[in-house]
């Protein structure tokens, strides 16, 4: 070993994990202390720890692979959990997958369970002054489930969404035929056409039990695979995705946000397809000269968003009970693609207790979206 490596008494440096629990206990070479450096350094899991102000003082070699150099990577909701650790004394043991902490580390973004304790504790020696002590994080990698999940559902909404979209405008240039709309029929005709619509209302019975299967999962599963975000933050990112595909909106966009943005929790996908389709059948509805106003607002247990576009004559706005009719019904089977997509989206947010809805004034139509603000 270099000589630069080693300590005037032949050995190896001692560690960051050493330095700060020597410090803490005043104790450099007790077997608990060994035991406790040795079990943090050889961890297959990230370990951070915190002092009692819930600032970052040391990580172990794991922590180091994914932050080396960073010290501003910890989201709010991990500092969150640490200071109530510090102010209760109970630990923290997070089990259940809907509180996958996202944290961005080299190679991309990271998923993790939390447990949060105290480690070492210590007395002050003034009277009124607060213990002293370190607070463990060991962080579960949870990321080859979260993307396996992921690719999982994509692929059923890819599907479901592939098949869906062609064979409705299939299924109502058919009914169109049917009821003899375009033209007359002889009688072949009529029974060629009969047949396709009842082969297709087959295939379109068959998509439709794809989406009940996909909202049964989520309904039983979306415990397991939600997020917290802000909702600011996601009409940005949204807005930004629009803007990169048309190369800008043609329109100008006033925003009139919450004071404070809302925290809402929710499951990635759902909230980047609901966001995505509130913009597709708003836009919809805006001509050239038309302005887009987005409003935000925020309670205690709620908030929501308000896109509403001025653009003179909205008698062709949405349906009016859009948001009420039964999916199966001859209604819903009329439906163009990007409001059928807004009604499937509606379905998707109510087993997390949000709802969409919608306005139409003489010159304006609004769409809606509530939601549960994530509870702190």
């Amino acid at each position: 070993m270099p000589d630069a490596y080693k300590t005037s008494n032949g050995g190896t440096p001692p560690s960051e994990l050493e330095e700060l629990i020597k410090q803490l206990t005043g104790e450099s070479s007790c077997p608990g202390n060994r035991a406790l450096v040795s079990f943090l350094e050889n961890s297959p899991d990230p370990v951070l720890l915190f002092n009692n102000s819930a600032e970052l003082i040391g990580r172990n070699e794991r922590a180091t692979q994914f932050w080396d150099g960073a010290d501003d990577f910890i989201p709010p909701q991990l500092i969150n959990e640490v200071s109530k650790v510090d102010t209760s004394g109970h630990p923290f043991h997070e089990n259940k997958k809907n509180r996958l902490i996202a944290i961005e580390a080299s190679g991309g973004r990271r998923y993790f369970l939390p447990t949060v304790f105290r480690l070492l504790e210590t007395a002050s020696t003034s009277e009124n002054a607060k213990n002293e002590c370190i607070i463990a994080c060991v962080l579960k990698d949870e990321t080859i489930w979260e993307r396996s999940e992921r690719i999982r559902k994509n692929l059923l909404s890819s599907i479901s969404h592939e098949l869906n979209t062609p064979l409705t405008s299939a299924r109502l240039a058919l009914y169109l035929l049917a009821e003899q709309q375009i033209g007359e029929l002889n009688t072949n005709q009529e029974e060629l056409v009969e047949r396709a619509k009842q082969d297709l209302d087959r295939e379109i019975i068959t998509i439709q039990n794809v989406l009940d299967m996909i909202r049964a999962e989520d309904e039983g599963s979306h415990a397991d695979s939600s997020e917290i975000f802000n909702l600011h933050e996601l009409i940005e990112e949204t807005i930004s995705d629009f803007e990169s595909q048309i190369h800008g909106l043609a329109l100008p966009v006033i925003r009139d946000y919450a004071s404070s943005s809302p925290q809402i929790e929710i499951e990635r996908e759902t909230a980047e397809l609901v966001m995505h389709q509130l913009f597709v059948s708003i836009l919809k509805y805006t001509g050239d000269d038309a302005e887009l106003q987005i409003v935000t607002t925020a309670k205690d247990d709620e908030c929501s968003l308000e896109l509403t576009t001025r653009n003179g004559d909205q008698e062709d706005f949405l349906p009016k009970d859009l948001f009420s009719m039964e999916l199966a019904s001859e209604g819903a089977q009329k439906l163009n693609c990007a409001d059928l997509g807004l009604r499937v989206a509606h379905e998707m947010i109510t087993p997390f207790g949000g709802a969409l809805s919608s306005e139409r004034f003489a010159k304006s139509g609004r769409l809606r979206f509530r939601f549960p603000t994530q509870k702190r």
